[in-house]
């Protein structure tokens, strides 16, 4: 497609009535459209046998004013997706560069959507942490896409990966919908761990044998802190009230939950026990809250993310997993 040319290569003017050379372009959108490469110039080509065409431009020169190639571009397409439209883009992560990675999340691309704000709570203090995005297809299997598979998708060329260093503070608990910080007079109690051991005494040994069970090996621990809901120090005693009964609810349901402090230590647990919710008597409305925890696995990936239903399974591809660009 040539712009600005007739069919004599005169350029702005048109020696028949065809609608087909397009002089004088104020502007020009491509819909739906697959290409490699786009060269925009002020000046073109022109045939070295006409003596007033003699000049003949090079690939790129100071007339040229765009020279788009479209690699790994989300707006554009993307060849590597066999010309398809990208539909929606591939988050992966690994903790450091040894990991392999893992599928993260899949959200709708939006076009008309310059940034993306995404936020991971499922991550280690003080590690590494890499991520990246590949752009997308779906529309040969909406209903059940495999990411961590290479024949149920579409697959573009990704991204370069981007580096985190994690770090936070004090310690935090979370759940599927839930995230809380544990901050105001933080204490967490020592660490016992539990490997399992039962002592069996004989006759005529001076020393026990001690019969350890399998490979057990958990920790149990106590928090507590106070609970506040407003940050800039001024006591609201009915937003006190709501997050004291949304913690309440949080810990007492028996779901597994997700441990992560500022230390390093990331695990799931279950809150065990008596939780307990002490009124304040010297701050009107603020609580102290403490509660037992008892380690029940590792958080190593997102394989034990799904197991503990701390996050939707990223194997499948449906309105539960898939997160809204718009939102």
């Amino acid at each position: 497609m040539i712009l600005g040319f007739d069919f004599w290569g005169e350029p702005y003017s048109t020696v028949f009535s065809t609608q087909n050379p397009i002089n004088k372009p104020n502007k020009v959108e491509l819909k739906n459209a697959s290409f490699n490469e786009l060269n925009l110039s002020n000046e073109l080509i022109r045939p070295t046998s006409v003596p007033s065409y003699s000049h003949v431009h090079t690939e790129w020169s100071d007339e040229n004013v765009l020279l788009a190639e479209f690699k790994g571009d989300l707006s554009a397409g993307n060849v590597k997706i066999k010309d398809k439209a990208v539909t929606h883009i591939k988050l992966l992560k690994r903790k450091s560069e040894g990991e392999m990675w893992e599928v993260y999340k899949i959200i709708d691309f939006n076009p008309s959507k310059i940034f993306y704000d995404l936020s991971d709570k499922f991550v280690e203090a003080e590690e590494m942490y890499q991520y990246k995005i590949i752009p997308m297809n779906t529309e040969d299997d909406v209903h059940n896409i495999m990411p961590d598979s290479d024949v149920s998708f579409t697959d573009g060329k990704s991204l370069n990966p981007q580096s985190f260093f994690v770090s936070y503070d004090y310690a935090h608990i979370f759940d599927k919908e839930n995230d809380y910080h544990f901050i105001y007079n933080l204490e967490l109690n020592a660490l016992s761990h539990h490997i399992g051991s039962n002592t069996v005494e004989t006759l005529g040994n001076r020393y026990p044998y001690v019969v350890y069970q399998g490979n057990l090996d958990y920790v149990t621990g106590l928090l507590k802190c106070i609970l506040v809901a407003d940050a800039l120090g001024n006591i609201d005693k009915r937003n006190e009230k709501e997050l004291r009964q949304e913690v309440e609810k949080f810990l007492c349901d028996k779901k597994p939950k997700g441990f992560r402090n500022s230390d390093g230590r990331y695990m799931a647990i279950s809150i065990v026990g008596t939780p307990q919710f002490t009124p304040n008597n010297n701050l009107i409305g603020l609580y102290e809250v403490s509660f037992e925890y008892i380690e029940i696995g590792k958080l190593s990936d997102m394989k034990s993310l799904v197991e503990f239903n701390l996050i939707n399974d990223y194997r499948l591809y449906n309105s539960d997993y898939l997160e809204k660009a718009s939102n």
